[in-house]
């Protein structure tokens, strides 16, 4: 039986062109301190992002993320795509109309269930790639959030997710993160929208 091994099913549209930013916004704040890093590349993010490796996600306040930057300017380089370092995405999430993947995400689904996917709810945000100098660890850095769904949404601009992705834990952005207490989630933000736009869940 084929089976479906994602957590939800996806469209990803971006990054966008000519994306300017509010200079109030936290967008603006963290360009300007992404500014401070070394450039990096697809092709040397590709080298060295880890093949074998261990997954961390942490949310914070993104007021945090300026300090957490600061600690990790020496050790990391940043993507830059058309001249940018923060790129926006509009992600649509699929799930089955009693939220399996919602209630399970690391459930799999046969192929007469992945027929039963229907849209959900879309996610817009605004992210960073960060890449260990040592090719270690990748950084997948989100922020500026807002949840839509049938004319209802709500904007998240002060919530911060990181995901590292890692070779060892023994890592700058690993230890600052501990130093500084922020706290790790095993919650997508997938599953932040639905508990946010579907009360009855």
């Amino acid at each position: 039986m084929l089976t479906h091994n994602t957590s939800s099913s996806r469209t990803v549209v971006g990054p966008f062109k000519g994306l300017s930013y509010d200079p109030t916004t936290p967008a603006a704040q963290i360009v300007a301190q992404l500014a401070k890093f070394e450039r990096t590349s697809f092709k040397r993010m590709a080298l060295a992002t880890p093949l074998q490796f261990s997954k961390s996600k942490f949310v914070f306040h993104s007021g945090m993320l300026e300090k957490v930057l600061m600690q990790l300017t020496e050790s990391y380089e940043v993507l830059y795509l058309n001249g940018r370092s923060l790129h926006q995405y509009q992600t649509t999430y699929f799930d089955t109309n009693n939220l399996n993947l919602y209630r399970q995400p690391k459930a799999s689904l046969l192929r007469n269930e992945q027929r039963q996917l229907h849209p959900k709810i879309n996610i817009s945000y605004s992210r960073a790639i960060l890449v260990n100098k040592s090719g270690k660890e990748k950084l997948t850095l989100d922020l500026d959030f807002t949840f839509e769904w049938k004319n209802e949404w709500i904007s998240l601009p002060g919530l911060a997710f990181i995901e590292s992705n890692y070779l060892t834990a023994a890592t700058p952005f690993m230890m600052t993160a501990h130093r500084l207490n922020i706290p790790t989630t095993d919650k997508s933000t997938y599953q932040l929208g639905i508990n946010l736009l579907y009360p009855e869940v």
